[in-house]
């Protein structure tokens, strides 16, 4: 759903809140999105923040020393510009790596751009992009979504098979090789499972939700972060040890720990919790999926994660926050750690939320304007 306000809170120094400075926030601040300009996804990296318009175009600010906004330079920018697409070529997804930044083209094609080290952006080469390259597709593949973690990427394809690319080590590319691939290779998902969605985290972690509601992870496991039940790093997909009658609809992958929406909208976590990001009542390490507690009535649509804190945006548009909060990144006007969701309050211009992402240290908020009524 289209929204005409993007709003940001956290860590600022990079630009990554678009708000034209680099000062920390502890309360959401508005995006300066040019007028007319309408988002319906945002992704966060580790500092730069990427926008996808209702029109198909992707905007970007924030850090660019490797190219990750897409604009040709490795110029900061603090307010979002637009990446550099090829021509005729409009998105539909988005997805934003620690230092690189991905796009599902209209036509079921993946672009990449920034930070290539690790053949994280699946051209063949380990050259850094300042602007988008074609990722090399399996011929007669089409994708559906991106995930992007610190150093790897993943892309779903529209008949449920799940691509990796970029660094292995930890066996975060799902094929049993533990090698780096600069170009895309079919994970191993178990016989006859499909996937429906994806997340890659930024300590070297995949996810992907089957169709049949259940949970899959591989890769980085030392405390817990794939919720099977052991710290064994996995070099092909296991099962996630969801509750009994559980399924999931959405994942989200932080640096340490994990949030999997269920399909009657309450929130699973699971991994490191150090800073309050798996909410009450919680040890300092979870290695099965485990429910939290929400505020009485609450109904989740959406998750998102940062680096050690937690979103969720419930069905009637409030957005709760809970973890690690040094740069203030719950937005509660506090820089106190919480331990607990509770409702981040958005400026009087903003309206019900429609959407949330995160940076590492930073939290990404759609709304829709006060008195405005939903676009058919």
């Amino acid at each position: 759903m289209p929204s005409e306000l993007a709003l940001g809170t956290g860590s600022n120094e990079s630009g990554s809140l678009g708000d034209g400075t680099t000062t920390e926030r502890d309360a959401p601040v508005r995006t300066r999105l040019l007028g007319g300009v309408a988002l319906t996804e945002e992704s966060g990296g580790d500092s730069h923040t990427l926008g996808l318009t209702s029109d198909g175009r992707v905007l970007a600010w924030g850090r660019n020393a490797n190219g990750q906004l897409g604009d040709g330079t490795t110029a900061m920018r603090t307010t979002p510009a637009p990446v550099r697409l090829p021509g005729g070529v409009t998105a539909i997804r988005i997805a934003a790596g620690f230092d690189h930044s991905l796009a599902v083209t209209s036509d079921g094609r993946v672009l990449a751009w920034g930070r290539n080290t690790n053949g994280q952006l699946g051209d063949g080469t380990t050259e850094d992009r300042t602007a988008p390259v074609f990722v090399r597709l399996p011929p007669g593949v089409t994708v559906t979504q991106v995930a992007a973690g610190s150093y790897h990427s993943l892309a779903l394809t529209s008949d449920g098979r799940v691509l990796a690319w970029g660094d292995d080590t930890l066996g975060e590319l799902g094929d049993g090789r533990r090698a780096r691939g600069g170009t895309p290779v079919f994970v191993h998902l178990p016989d006859g499972v499909t996937a429906s969605g994806l997340a890659a985290g930024p300590g070297g972690q995949s996810f992907a939700v089957t169709s049949a509601g259940r949970l899959l992870a591989w890769g980085r496991n030392d405390i817990g972060q794939l919720g099977d039940g052991t710290t064994e790093d996995r070099t092909t997909p296991v099962y996630a040890a969801l509750p009994t009658e559980d399924t999931v609809t959405r994942v989200a992958a932080g640096h340490d720990h994990a949030l999997a929406l269920t399909s009657d909208g309450r929130v699973l976590v699971w991994g490191a919790n150090k800073s309050g990001q798996l909410g009450p009542g919680r040890g300092s390490i979870q290695k099965e999926p485990v429910q939290t507690d929400l505020p009485t009535g609450a109904t989740v649509a959406q998750i998102a994660v940062g680096s050690a804190h937690s979103l969720a945006l419930t069905t009637d548009g409030r957005v709760l926050a809970w973890g690690a909060n040094f740069a203030g990144q719950i937005g509660d006007g506090a820089v106190t750690t919480r331990s607990s969701p509770a409702v981040m309050p958005l400026p009087e211009a903003a309206g019900p939320a429609t959407g949330v992402a995160a940076n590492s240290y930073g939290s990404l908020v759609l709304a829709r304007p006060r008195g405005t009524t939903p676009r058919p």
